[in-house]
């Protein structure tokens, strides 16, 4: 979904789009079946180079080059990207009991907020937590910054560290709950 959304900003089309998701999709599951980096490696730039002769002229994943696609595939095969393939959070989420504050920007792309609060509510409801908040903040990006676009290229041309009015919204949240 991450992908999708900042593929969307950079204006892919659907079909460009339904393309570099099925080739995620394949390369993760890859990547998940052969826990040997260099066995992953080997399918995935086949792939890769698979997708590129499909689609010469697409957009996407499938036009990173050689050296791209080295860096791609060392960045998914280090042992945090793999715990991140297969871990699923409701399994963490479901097992809170104490108070939890949940935030996300409504600008975040990387980590959508209607869908992403949403899943984090359904986990708590189902490990029985009744004691928490969730908001979406408008305007915010991934970082808590007030942005235009919620673009990752723009974190850095943000001035603010993290947005006062997140800052508030915790600081009343903690204030409330330590009562």
């Amino acid at each position: 979904m991450q992908s999708a959304i900042i593929n969307k900003k950079d204006g892919l089309t659907e079909k460009e789009l339904a393309a570099d998701n099925l080739l995620r999709t394949k390369i993760y599951t890859a990547i998940k079946k052969n826990s040997d980096n260099e066995k992953a490696a080997t399918k995935v730039k086949v792939l890769f180079h698979s997708a590129k002769k499909k689609n010469p002229q697409g957009k996407g994943l499938s036009q990173l080059d050689d050296y791209q696609i080295g860096i791609f595939i060392q960045q998914c095969t280090t042992p945090w990207f793999r715990t991140f393939l297969v871990l699923d959070p409701v399994d963490y989420l479901s097992k809170v009991h104490c108070p939890l504050l949940a935030l996300n920007g409504s600008l975040d792309v990387q980590v959508p907020a209607k869908e992403n609060l949403k899943a984090i509510e359904q986990a708590l409801i189902f490990g029985g937590n009744s004691s928490y908040s969730i908001e979406e903040i408008p305007g915010a990006n991934h970082l808590f910054q007030q942005a235009k676009t919620g673009n990752i290229d723009e974190y850095g041309k943000i001035e603010e560290t993290m947005s006062p009015e997140v800052l508030e919204k915790i600081a009343n949240w903690i204030g409330k709950e330590v009562k």
